[in-house]
């Protein structure tokens, strides 16, 4: 056990920071336009946020707590999850959030950092279950106490965690230019086939049989897919299924950039397990419902470590081996030309929940050509694997600020 650096005193959360008593009305013209943050829009365990828009674009009614430059927001919903973001910008924030205002004694980037630590991670798990719901009111939030180190040093800790997220966003910067050099060459290799889908799409897709250029042709993914699997959504518990147990995806399992097999519910036992709905890997799943730019977003399943069930809001679609690949499918249900159909043939009224039909689905025009798509599939492979290791890179970064960052936050390691 370490000694207590000199100068540090044990603090309460509640002695530093203040928090909104009121909510405001977003639809009011003084704050429709603001931007409002909701626990979506922050990145779990990271501290960044990855989304901003409006009250107004988000529809916002319901009361919102006013947010200032400098404030710490932090989700009191689900607490594991560790999403707690700093305020750039004066706007609202949703009301599953804390906007917590650092007083004079405390820099609001070290507390950030505090929020984001094992130690405060670890006291929110355990006070957050206590009524059975993974949330954490200002009472329990005002429990907590921390070592504070003075004003100057706290000040040097957040430049030390500044200067590792400017590493972390380089990272960022070269990966999302990796993935758009990746859907470039898409475009180019599948040119075509997408060339055809837009002299006929005026049309509705009416009329496209019998047209073809340099191999290709623009078809109906029900020619390609041989059986489409729908899901189901018993009571769950809201924890992901460990080894040896089974669960059920929930719809983020399927993300712009693949699988993630860690979105699931564990299924109780009383729960009928069905193996003919459990992903396999090498399956194509495809989401059936969710926001209006996510419905129908694909990826093939990659590890499984557990038995995971495919949910009501998800579909596995089965591809016919003989005609096509499962890599080639879920690559031409990538492309725009492609998705735009899926938004145009989604329905629901509300933009936050969209619903395809798998009659829709298996309408869909994409290109096609027997010749390319292996080779098409190769490339694809090839540009896959260098951004794979450029994520490999940013997670070994992550992983050393959290770890520089525990360290430094209990004065094991001194700036």
């Amino acid at each position: 056990m370490h000694s207590v650096p000199d100068g540090w005193k044990m603090r309460f959360l509640a002695e530093l920071v203040s928090l909104p008593k009121t909510q405001v009305d977003p639809t009011q013209r003084s704050y429709r336009d603001q931007p409002l943050i909701a626990p979506d829009h922050v990145e779990p365990g990271t501290g960044r946020l990855i989304s901003i828009s409006t009250a107004a674009e988000q529809g916002a009614i319901s009361g919102k707590y006013v947010v200032q430059a400098g404030d710490v927001v932090y989700s009191k919903i689900r607490p594991a999850l560790r999403k707690v973001v700093l305020a750039r910008f004066p706007g609202l924030c949703s009301a599953d959030m804390y906007p917590l205002r650092s007083r004079n004694e405390i820099e609001p980037r070290f507390l950030q950092a505090i929020l984001l630590g094992e130690d405060f991670s670890r006291f929110a798990d355990s006070v957050s279950g206590r009524s059975g719901i993974p949330k954490i009111n200002r009472s329990e939030l005002a429990e907590y106490q921390f070592l504070l180190p003075p004003s100057e040093e706290q000040r040097r800790i957040a430049e030390v965690l500044d200067a590792v997220d400017d590493q972390i966003e380089t990272a960022l910067l070269e990966a999302s230019k990796l993935r758009l050099l990746r859907s470039g060459a898409l475009r180019r290799a599948m040119d075509p086939g997408l060339g055809l889908i837009r002299s006929v799409e005026a049309s509705r897709f009416r009329e496209i049989d019998g047209l073809s250029v340099d191999g290709w042709s623009a078809i109906r993914l029900g020619s390609l897919v041989s059986r489409i699997d729908a899901g189901n959504s018993p009571d769950l518990e809201d924890r992901p299924a460990a080894s040896g147990e089974w669960g059920v995806l929930k719809v983020s399992a399927v993300g712009r950039h693949g699988f993630r097999p860690m979105e699931n519910k564990v299924a109780p036992h009383r729960v009928l397990h069905q193996e003919s709905l459990c992903v396999q890997p090498g399956d194509l799943i495809m989401t059936r419902a969710n926001t209006a730019d996510l419905v129908g977003l694909s990826c093939i399943v990659e590890e499984v470590p557990s038995n995971l069930m495919l949910c009501d809001k998800t579909l596995r679609l089965v591809v016919d081996g003989r005609k096509s690949s499962v890599e080639f499918v879920n690559l031409a249900l990538e492309v725009d030309e492609v998705r735009t159909q899926i938004q145009i043939a989604a329905t629901g009224t509300s933009a936050s929940m969209k619903n395809i039909s798998q009659s829709s689905i298996r309408a869909l025009v994409v290109p096609y050509s027997a010749t390319d798509m292996e080779r098409i599939c190769r490339l694809d492979a090839a540009h896959r694997k260098i951004i794979s290791l450029r994520q490999a890179e940013l997670l070994k970064l992550r992983e050393l600020k959290q770890g520089i960052m525990e360290d430094l936050l209990i004065g094991r390691v001194r700036v």
